[in-house]
């Protein structure tokens, strides 16, 4: 994984649209019961750097958890870019990881641009883009809660 990463503008405008939605709507001041969350992800076994985690919440009323991993594939989850951890309940989680666009141009744009809107080539299996697809899920409970993943192809 040498290969230098960038989340591209369709995976960072996934994250702060879900991660902006309203925490505890309809709920006392102190809001809904929450979990911190950190882990891991790995591929074949090494750190994956620079990918967006998403979980995606099995119920409408609970807000998306949203992190990027660090060098070492490391995250902490937020809600709203803002408040660390995420709503207790549970989760379908998305990974996803793509190298910079470095396809052709279209005629007219911007390079910069177009770098920024289109995704390169997945780093990791597509399958894990989706959190309906990847398989991975999370049930976080008051307190600390560590989820590690680790991808496979």
């Amino acid at each position: 994984m040498n290969q230098r990463y960038r989340v591209s503008w369709y995976e960072f405008w996934i994250l702060l649209f879900v991660s902006s939605i309203p925490v505890g709507c309809g709920r006392s001041d102190d809001g809904p019961p929450m979990g911190d969350v950190t882990g891991t992800v790995t591929y074949q076994g090494k750190p994956v750097p620079g990918a967006s985690i998403l979980f995606v919440p099995t119920t409408r009323e609970t807000p998306a958890g949203a992190a990027i991993t660090d060098s070492a594939g490391k995250y902490r989850l937020s809600i709203s870019g803002q408040k660390q951890g995420a709503v207790t309940g549970s989760y379908q989680v998305s990974i996803a990881l793509s190298a910079p666009f470095d396809g052709p141009i279209p005629a007219g744009m911007n390079p910069e641009y177009a770098k920024e809107i289109y995704a390169g080539k997945p780093l990791i299996p597509q399958r894990y883009f989706s959190a309906t697809k990847s398989g991975l899920t999370a049930e976080v409970e008051p307190g600390h809660n560590t989820f590690d993943f680790a991808l496979q192809d």
